[in-house]
């Protein structure tokens, strides 16, 4: 299965649930034709999974309030900051990790990417890193994620 609106709304309301301030802080989501004028230059056609992801939120709001922005300590990112990002490492992605299109969907260490070059079926695996260490595969979707972040809000943890 592939990640959903139906999953992130169920998201959004395990937040809301818990008085989370990000609910008031996120961003518009992006549009298909956003979201390609933004990653064809790049070289990069968006998978389904990190479609939905980017069209569900962009990140959040730059006008809200920081201690609205998080998620625990982690902003998520707009897809325009991603890009950015991913552009500037882009040479870097390619010489040490031999990988490309590698997105950053929040911020702060250790760095989690959507892997969207190894999409699939619409599927896009999350690596994370620590540092100058190799990204590793730690979850083979963005749902599997989601539904690991929900897991935690229900357990409490």
């Amino acid at each position: 299965m592939l990640l959903d609106r139906t999953l992130l709304d169920r998201f959004d309301a395990s937040l809301e649930a818990l008085g989370a301030p990000i609910l008031g802080a996120w961003a518009p989501g992006l549009s298909d034709a956003e979201i390609d004028a933004l990653l064809v230059p790049l070289g990069i056609d968006l998978p389904a999974e990190a479609r939905v992801w980017w069209g569900w939120h962009n990140g959040t709001r730059e006008d809200a309030p920081n201690l609205a922005r998080s998620l625990g300590f982690r902003t998520p990112l707009s897809l325009k900051l991603a890009a950015e990002c991913y552009a500037v490492d882009l040479e870097y992605q390619e010489e040490i990790f031999e990988s490309k299109a590698l997105l950053a969907p929040i911020n702060e260490m250790p760095n989690v990417y959507f892997a969207c070059n190894d999409a699939d079926h619409g599927r896009v695996p999350i690596y994370t890193q620590n540092d100058v260490e190799t990204p590793v595969k730690v979850l083979p979707s963005i749902r599997e994620l989601v539904l690991t972040w929900l897991a935690l809000i229900d357990n409490n943890v």
